[in-house]
């Protein structure tokens, strides 16, 4: 068991072994959010990111500042929905990630996946 602090919550996350996977819902829902802006950029349901931004009810620039997440590497998406993501990654920190590598070979290493 390890203790997180998050803020002025005190959440407990259980880890059970190397073998327990551990579902993090906000960072799962993170990806899921940043792939759907950009599909609905994509496709036209949005007309910018401003427009996304209004939609969505952000604050100015949280979509620009996450889009480029919508271009994770689909291996590290795969993990991040299975569970299998470093145990202190979590949503925040793929928010404030200063700058996503354009190479996905880049994305492990500079997220914290073990890579071979």
């Amino acid at each position: 068991m390890t203790l997180q602090r998050k803020g002025r919550n005190r959440p407990i996350v259980l880890r059970a072994g190397t073998g327990v996977l551990q579902r993090d819902l906000d960072l799962i829902a993170l990806v899921a959010d940043v792939r759907r802006s950009m599909q609905d950029l994509l496709e036209g349901r949005a007309g910018s990111i401003a427009e996304l931004t209004e939609r969505e009810l952000l604050r100015p620039g949280a979509v620009s500042r996450i889009l480029p997440l919508a271009w994770l590497a689909p291996d590290i998406a795969q993990a991040i929905l299975e569970g299998r993501q470093p145990v202190d990654l979590r949503a925040k920190a793929l928010r404030d990630l200063p700058e996503l590598p354009l190479d996905w070979s880049d994305h492990g290493r500079v997220l914290g996946f073990k890579v071979a």
